[in-house]
Parts: structure tokens; sequence; C-alpha cells
């Protein structure tokens, strides 16, 4: 079962990853140009933590769609198996937690009853 905190770890090195493929030769260009417009909307971990504390009543679409998104490039870049040792190893990481299909409806319900903290939450106390 994945925490809060993890799902909010891997969306935060879904962020990285979105970068790192970027700058690896071994990635297919068309899986960086889908990486460069996904990494436009995607969350940062920074607006993450700013809607938990602001207590948001909303999950952003962009932001849920971007993360939908990347899930789907990452499954789809393991499939090859392209990419670096590293990269190939990140994918795995952060797909470990990853939010899967659907979940940002589930975390926008949640944010109107008042808990998108069942879906998110910062590491530490």
């Amino acid at each position: 079962m994945t925490t809060p905190q993890e799902r909010m770890r891997s969306i935060g090195w879904g962020a990285e990853l979105l970068d790192a493929m970027q700058l690896d030769s071994t990635v297919p260009e068309p899986f960086k140009v889908e990486g460069r417009r996904i990494a436009q909307t995607y969350p940062s971990t920074t607006a993450l933590l700013e809607l938990l504390a602001t207590s948001s009543r909303e999950f952003p679409a962009t932001a849920g769609r971007s993360i939908e998104d990347a899930r789907v490039l990452f499954e789809r870049l393991r499939a090859t198996g392209a990419g670096t040792e590293e990269i190939r190893r990140h994918v795995m990481f952060t797909l470990r937690h990853f939010p899967l299909a659907g979940w940002a409806k589930h975390a926008n319900d949640s944010a109107r009853l008042g808990h998108l903290d069942d879906w998110l939450a910062p590491d530490g106390p």
C-alpha cells in the first residue's frame, strides 16, 4: 500500500525524471518531446505543498492530467528499455509509488471533502 508521503515523493521524482530524460542521449526523441510537453504543466513539489498548506478544495485538473500523462510516458519508456541504466533505475523507483490511472479524480474528490492529505503528504512530522 502506498502512503501519501510515498506518493508525494514519487511525484517529485517524476519531475526530476522528466528533466533527466532530456539530458540522456539514449532516450528516443519522441519521448523527450512528450516529456517537455508534460513538464510544462507538471506540478512541482512546492506547488503541491502549497495546496496542502492552504487546505485547497480542488486538485488542479492540469496538474492531474500531467501526472497521469507522465505515468503513461514512464511506463512506455520502461517497456522499451530505452535510456541509460541510471534512467531505467529512475523510472523503476519513480513508478513504484506513482499515482495510478484515475488518481487525479480521487484526489480532487478528497480535496472537495477537505481530505487531500489522504492522498498527498510531505515527509517528516
